[in-house]
């Protein structure tokens, strides 16, 4: 395993698109949904349960939009950890135009 950030992947994020329900997010501005992506360092255990997420966040002050991917294992002695890749994009003239992706964790 080269790292422990998740990369989104076209069929997760079609799925996740998919399962989003319009209306709770226009008022909410956010959606969240568990998945198990299986990516962790060799040395820490599998046989914890710490959901992945991805999650969608409509920042309306900025008109933009926050995709996290968070990717978390279980690490004996402290318990659940993540680490994230965030996708910070907009959308104009009908198009998705990536500001910047952060790894964090």
């Amino acid at each position: 395993m080269d790292s422990i950030f998740a990369e989104i992947t076209p069929p997760v994020l079609v799925n996740f698109i998919k399962s989003i329900n319009k209306e709770i997010f226009i008022q909410e501005k956010e959606f969240t949904k568990d998945y198990e992506f299986n990516i962790f360092p060799q040395e820490y255990a599998a046989n914890m349960p710490c959901a992945d997420v991805v999650s969608l966040q409509f920042l309306e002050e900025k008109n933009q939009f926050l995709l996290m991917v968070g990717n978390s294992f279980y690490v004996e002695d402290f318990g659940c950890t993540e680490s994230g890749t965030c996708y910070l994009f907009k959308i104009e003239k009908g198009k998705i135009k990536i500001i910047n992706i952060m790894e964090v964790g």
